[in-house]
Order: C-alpha cells, then sequence, then structure tokens
C-alpha cells in the first residue's frame, strides 16, 4: 500500500514513529513542517520518502503556493490513502480535490482546551470542520473523545476509529547515569490553563506534611507559569523549567522522577501518558476526557477527582510511601507500552482502518460497474 503522511505542526515525532512503523510493510512517504520535525529527522526510516516544507507566518499567503506543491506531490506518489495529522486552514481550500483518494484525518482534540486561545478561532475550527466534512475516515485516541467528536459534529459515530496513542521514547541513553529520586515528581508539558497545575501547587503543603523530602518539577513552556508561580508557598520544593524542553532535559526530567501528574480539569487525550510509560513511571491523573482509558486504576497509575487538591494529595502521598506499589505500576505501564501501545500494534489498526476505507470503495465501484453495462 502506498501511504501518504502530512503534518503541518507540533505533531513531528508522533508521526515520524507511526511512518516507521507503517514503513515495515508499506511504502509510505512523510510531508513535515521544516521547523517541527528538524529534531527528529534522524529518527526517520531510511526507507521513507520525505519532503520538509517551510511554511511561513499563518496570515502570509505564500502558505497557498506551499500547499500546492504538497497537493501536486502527492499527485506524483499517486498514494492509495492519505492520512493528515490534524488540520492546516490553508490545506481546507484544497481538501475537495483530494475526494479521488480515500482522505484519514487523525483529529487530536474533539474541542479546544480552555485557555487555550490558537484553538478558539478560525485555525482550529475551520480545518477540523473540513476534516470531519471530506475525510473518508477520522481517527482519535479514545472511545471518549469518539463519541464527543461524533456529538459535536454531528457526523456518525462509525465515520470515526479509536485507536490509542503510541508509545514515547523506549530507548532511553541516559538511564544507567540518572537515578530515580523516590519523593520527586514531575509535571511535564506546555502550562495552560486546563492542565490543572494550581490544583497540584495547592496540593503542595498537604504532602509536604506527609513527605518532608517531597521534590515538585515543572517542565513546560507558557506564560501562565508567572502567575501560577504566585501560588506557590514554599518555592525550595519546587524545579522549574518554564521553556521548550529538548529530548536529554526531558529524558533526564523522566528518569529522575518517580511518578508522573496530571492534574488536568478537562482533557482530551494526552501523550505525556505515553512518554511517562516508555520509562517505566505511573502516572496520577484525573478523571477526564480519554485519561481513564490509558492509566488502569491501581495497575499502571492512579485515577483521581478533577479539582479536587485533596484527592490528588492522597494519590499522590500513597504512591509516594510505598516504594514496592510504584515500581509494580511503573513495570505494568512499561509492558502495557512495549505492548498494546507499541507503534508496531497502532500501525496495524491503522492499517486496519485504510483497508476498510480501500475495500469498502472497491464494493461501491464493482456494484457501480456491474449497474451500468457501459462501464
Amino acid at each position: 500500500m502506498r501511504i501518504i503522511l502530512i503534518s503541518y505542526h507540533g505533531l513531528a515525532d508522533y508521526t515520524i514513529a507511526l511512518a516507521n512503523a507503517l514503513a515495515q510493510n508499506n511504502e509510505v512517504m512523510l510531508v513535515l513542517s521544516q521547523k517541527s520535525a528538524t529534531p527528529f529527522l534522524h529518527r526517520i526510516d531510511q526507507s521513507i520518502r520525505r519532503k520538509l516544507v517551510y511554511f511561513p507566518r499563518l496570515r502570509n499567503p505564500l502558505n497557498l503556493l506551499y500547499t500546492l506543491k504538497i497537493f501536486f506531490a502527492i499527485r506524483r506518489f499517486k498514494p492509495d490513502v492519505i492520512h493528515f495529522q490534524g488540520g492546516f486552514i490553508w490545506f481546507s481550500f484544497i481538501l475537495p480535490l483530494l475526494l479521488k483518494y480515500p482522505v484519514i484525518t487523525t483529529i487530536h482534540d474533539a474541542e479546544p482546551h480552555a485557555g487555550d486561545e490558537s484553538s478558539r478561532n478560525m485555525r482550529w475550527f475551520l480545518p477540523n470542520f473540513l476534516a470531519t466534512r471530506f475525510s473518508s475516515k477520522l481517527i482519535v485516541h479514545g472511545e471518549n473523545i469518539r463519541q464527543q467528536l461524533a456529538r459535536n459534529s454531528k457526523i456518525p459515530v462509525n465515520k470515526i476509529a479509536s485507536i490509542q496513542h503510541g508509545n514515547g521514547f523506549i530507548h532511553k541513553r541516559n538511564s544507567k547515569q540518572i537515578k530515580c529520586e523516590d519523593y520527586r515528581i514531575l509535571f511535564f508539558g506546555r502550562i495552560l490553563e486546563y492542565k490543572g497545575l494550581p490544583y497540584l501547587i495547592k496540593a503542595e503543603p498537604l504532602i509536604s506534611s506527609e513527605i518532608p523530602e517531597l521534590k515538585i518539577c515543572i517542565a513546560g513552556d507558557g506564560a501562565l507559569m508567572q502567575d501560577y508561580e504566585k501560588l506557590i508557598s514554599d518555592r525550595s520544593r519546587y524545579e522549574i523549567y518554564n521553556e521548550y524542553i529538548d529530548q536529554e532535559l526531558m529524558e533526564k526530567l523522566f528518569l529522575s522522577s518517580s511518578l508522573v501528574v496530571l492534574p488536568y480539569n478537562e482533557a482530551s487525550q494526552s501523550g505525556i501518558i505515553s512518554i511517562a510509560y516508555a520509562f517505566a513511571k505511573p502516572v496520577i491523573a484525573t478523571q477526564v476526557g480519554a485519561l481513564p482509558e490509558l492509566i488502569e486504576h491501581q495497575r499502571t497509575g492512579w485515577i483521581v477527582p478533577p479539582c479536587d487538591e485533596r484527592k490528588l494529595a492522597q494519590g499522590i502521598i500513597t504512591l509516594l510511601k510505598d516504594k514496592k506499589l510504584r515500581e509494580k505500576l511503573g513495570r505494568n505501564a512499561f509492558e502495557k507500552a512495549r505492548n498494546e501501545m507499541s507503534w508496531t500494534n497502532i500501525a496495524r489498526q491503522t492499517c486496519d482502518v485504510y483497508f476498510s476505507i480501500l475495500n469498502k470503495r472497491s464494493k461501491t465501484n464493482n456494484d457501480e460497474r456491474q449497474g451500468n453495462p457501459d462501464c
């Protein structure tokens, strides 16, 4: 099968991992944003064709020129399927020209997150609206998101396939040099309103009263961190990296932490969970979105109610006080990442989606030929 995977922004590492797995049994072409893909280019399988595109600022009309270049690259490649990772407002204008190909779009969020202003405008709504209309099939990462997308977009639920998010970075370069600290917890990712970081900060005094050695690491960029720091009562308990986190620092932070905390107010899914599992770290997260579909309570992590710092503190205290339980959950998480969430498994399920569309089209074409003697 000839497959084109296209990603415009922020999902290069995810798209490359999926492409590598698909390339084991298929002919794959990758179309990526040069800016977001550059740190990950060394990971691309040599068998994969690649096209890197420099996209200027969103309002620059040159985007249309680069979009047309992608369109002609698609025609030259003659794919069996085209798989988009999210939408792009400029490409939305030529989606109708691609209807001769089966188009699949992975929708990572069924609706915009609270506090993420970049998603609360036409840059988010128009591409996602058109993707739901012009794609042969949609893929999401969780049954909760599947139902939410069908409800919000008013499309049949059988047009949407649910496939788990693939695992994170299984191979760790610094695993032997960096020691895990028993009472160190990690909050990782962009600092946005829906991530619920204030609840972790409010939980800190409750945790510290039980565990004096507590250290909280917060790592991710976002202007809100300046406001959240005002909520901190004891700065000595925190290690804060309010910046873009490169891979080397990311590995260090995950390896040195004993568990990962996601105190989200609301969510769709989270790639942070898959990364934590790949580092054999249990995850404490809230009962929101599709997070409970990835975290098996008391097996790979701990589920607590959202917006409740006391319940959050209780869960963290439970795991920090019980090293054997924590390590057991971590081992279970790693096994889940290595097997159920492996990219080989994800690619197999993704190919099933491709084949279901191709078979349906083939059947439709055969039926039309049988019904028309001139065909």
